[in-house]
């Protein structure tokens, strides 16, 4: 950027910059910088202070401490892993300098820095709790990561500071080694819905905790909150997401055309109610069943495989005269089969797909998208 920011050097070359907001609030017309205040509540005081911090002078008593994560926690440096603590106070109050610091945080921080830095992760944090967190020096240094009372805070922290000044992004909860949390993120990244991903520790029972149940009472993932509302259920999370994003990334419900939307529709109900009674037994076997130490029982995966078959036996048929399931289009009715596949296709039944020279063209096809093999890096169990 020029003019506001000016290069300072620190130990290593060039680390921050200072940002001069008088300067860049000339350029700024103020009903731009109000888009950035969406609440009733403005950020009224800029401070605080770490021992390995460095200031990003703001003008006046305001500033930014930037510095290294893994410098605070005791683990060395890594590259391009950014803290920035921001302690604030809110207050009622109109002035132009209040744009001016948010817009200021924006322009120096969010925008300047992850342009020259290469999209480094950057954490926004208050500098004030007061709970030191669930953890105590010397685990701090090596468990930090693991301070559930500090992630919360910051979790809700983070969310609130969304809500404030920036767009309100739809949140996933959910952990990616799910079936059901895959199915709802295939159809996500098909969208290119901006949206944050929530993860839910399964193994502490958190899903089974007050908070998580005020979201969905039946305790189970995944769980998508969007403009204030809580979807639960994979494929109707999906049937949302390719509703309100109709226009954007793939079209997954046809909208333009009716025949074709019913056509999807009714591939969506197959996959409901035929495909994932048959191959569900085999994935709660082979990879649920070994990850709480049980043993899967064989009898049950091979009557399973069977069944599979048959149902594949008319997949087969069917996709010799159409590339997809829905038609020569691409639908959500594909995108709701994958992630059962993947898993499938793990294992050495993976046969009954690849002893149908159709379905397994299919199933080559939807599994090479980019955003389908994004899911499948994140489906980590194997069996």
């Amino acid at each position: 950027m020029r003019g506001p920011l000016r290069q300072h050097g620190v130990a290593g070359g060039p680390f921050f910059s200072e940002f001069d907001f008088a300067a860049l609030a000339s350029d700024l017309d103020r009903t731009e910088r109000q888009m950035m205040i969406q609440s009733s509540s403005d950020f009224a005081r800029f401070g605080g202070a770490t021992d390995e911090s460095h200031n990003v002078s703001m003008g006046g008593d305001f500033s930014i401490r930037v510095c290294d994560l893994f410098d605070v926690l005791g683990f060395g440096y890594m590259p391009l892993l950014m803290m920035f603590l921001i302690a604030f106070e809110f207050a009622k109050a109109n002035s132009d300098w209040l744009y001016d610091v948010l817009w200021g945080i924006y322009k120096a921080v969010l925008t300047y820095i992850k342009e020259r830095y290469g999209n480094p992760t950057m954490i926004i944090s208050e500098n004030g709790m007061d709970d030191p967190g669930s953890l105590k020096p010397p685990d701090y240094y090596t468990q930090a990561l693991f301070d559930t009372t500090r992630i919360n805070y910051y979790r809700s922290y983070l969310k609130e500071l969304k809500k404030t000044t920036f767009d309100i992004f739809a949140q996933l909860y959910g952990v990616t080694f799910s079936t059901c949390t895959s199915r709802a993120l295939s159809a996500l990244y098909e969208k290119g819905v901006d949206f944050e991903l929530v993860p839910v520790n399964l193994s502490v029972g958190e899903h089974k905790q007050p908070e998580f149940l005020a979201k969905n009472p039946f305790g189970v993932i995944p769980v998508l909150e969007d403009d204030g509302v809580s979807f639960f259920e994979s494929r109707a999370i999906n049937h949302y997401v390719a509703h309100k994003y109709k226009d954007q990334g793939t079209d997954l419900i046809r909208h333009k055309n009716v025949k074709e939307a019913g056509l999807v529709g009714v591939w969506v109900e197959v996959e409901s109610q035929t495909f994932n009674p048959a191959i569900s037994p085999i994935i709660y076997q082979l990879y649920v069943k070994p990850l709480h130490g049980e043993t899967a029982d064989h009898s049950v995966v091979e009557a399973a495989v069977e069944k599979l078959g048959k149902v594949l036996d008319v997949y087969e048929a069917h996709l010799a005269t159409s590339k997809y399931l829905a038609g020569d289009f691409f639908s959500l009715a594909d995108v709701n089969h994958f992630a059962y596949t993947n898993y499938l296709m793990k294992t050495p039944h993976a046969t009954v797909v690849n002893s149908r020279p159709h379905v397994k063209a299919w199933w080559e096809d939807i599994s090479s998208r980019p955003a389908l093999k994004k899911v499948a890096d994140g489906m980590t169990l194997s069996v």
